[in-house]
């Protein structure tokens, strides 16, 4: 392996992170800003939670979407199933009470409660065009918005299983399924932007208090250890499948490892595999 895409373990002085889905952190203001407290949640024996994303209403409410289709909200020591029927949710983001959006699979959803019984009853396809195939490894993440109100989200590759189109550096990007391996942008009209290609399986995107967009990917083909990256429209983040989709490259598979190299963005911070984290998610910032 070239010695640029070895993982190399560099010590991080300035960055903060959230690596978990299984527990709330809470800000403890009698004791310096830096320390936390960890409040265990015990869930409920008939629950599978399985929890990809997390967010709170104004109320307090801790929401939760599953990766079984689910969405669930916690308050008070009670555990009540909000939404059902999803397509694997790995993504959320809270309005006001009530009100949420979902990144699923497939789509952008916002979820409303219309008639204020506690329970999702209206459910609004925002996008839904990335290409999909029902391949295991297709997930898709997020979420965050911006003070324009876009939304940002990320998509992984496929993987392996369904044929040789999932085996190889392009991982099922043929054809008619765009977008797979980006950071897509959705404006609040609910068109898609294509933001930034090049990720294989970006677990977490988050979005620092000045609006810069960060994301995280795992350890894989392309991808030496995993990272957080920086990214700014246009980027190229590494892995070359999705630059299928990206018209300034007209025939990505011929460019040589030198050549993606030279063009790939560098990451801001590595996370060395099986020492920081094996599958690193959403990046939080501490403001407090």
């Amino acid at each position: 392996m070239p010695e640029s895409l070895r993982c190399r373990r560099r010590p991080l002085t300035a960055v903060h992170f959230a690596l978990s889905l299984v527990v709330v952190l809470t800000a403890v203001g009698s004791v310096p800003a830096q320390s936390y407290v960890v409040e265990t949640i015990k869930v409920p024996a008939d629950i599978r939670l399985e929890v990809g994303g997390m967010g709170f209403w104004p109320d307090g409410t801790l929401v939760m979407c599953t990766r079984r289709g689910e969405v669930w909200k916690y308050k008070n020591g009670r555990f009540d199933r909000y939404a059902f029927g999803l397509h694997e949710p790995l993504g959320l983001l809270t309005g006001k009470q009530g009100e949420l959006w979902l990144m699923q699979r497939s789509e952008l959803t916002h979820v409303t409660d219309e008639d204020g019984d506690g329970q999702g009853d209206k459910f609004e396809t925002i996008n839904q065009g990335w290409g999909y195939t029902g391949n295991y490894h297709q997930y898709a993440f997020g979420l965050v918005r911006d003070r324009a109100g876009n939304f940002y989200g990320t998509t992984g590759l496929g993987f392996y299983q369904g044929g040789d189109r999932f085996k190889g550096t392009w991982l099922g990007t043929q054809d008619d399924i765009k977008y797979r391996g980006w950071v897509l942008k959705f404006t609040p009209k609910g068109e898609l932007i294509p933001f930034a290609p090049g990720l294989r399986a970006p677990n977490g995107i988050g979005m620092s208090p000045e609006g810069e967009i960060f994301t995280t990917d795992n350890q894989g083909s392309y991808i030496a250890c995993g990272w957080l990256m920086h990214v700014r429209q246009g980027d190229f983040l590494g892995h070359p499948s999705g630059l299928i989709d990206d018209p300034r490259f007209e025939e990505p598979w011929k460019l040589s490892r030198e050549a993606l190299l030279k063009q790939r963005k560098r990451p801001a911070a590595f996370l060395p595999h099986g020492v920081m984290g094996n599958s690193t998610s959403q990046p939080l910032w501490d403001t407090t």
